[in-house]
């Protein structure tokens, strides 16, 4: 995910737990991606976040 100035990764463990890290460059993106593919063979998702403080929309969370 694209945040103010950085990159955040998101990641999601089988327990349902969800960790976020932050501080990567653009250029580390490419890297991280390949990485994860290589090793977990998971697909990595590129999010942009609305951090403005505006939002159009609703937000619907299920198993909450």
């Amino acid at each position: 995910m694209k945040v103010p100035k950085t990159n955040q990764l998101g990641v999601q463990i089988k327990d349902g737990l969800f960790y976020k890290f932050t501080g990567f460059r653009d250029q580390d993106v490419v890297s991280l991606t390949n990485f994860f593919q290589n090793t977990f063979g998971v697909t990595v998702e590129e999010k942009q976040l609305s951090v403005t403080g505006r939002n159009w929309g609703e937000v619907d969370l299920n198993g909450l």
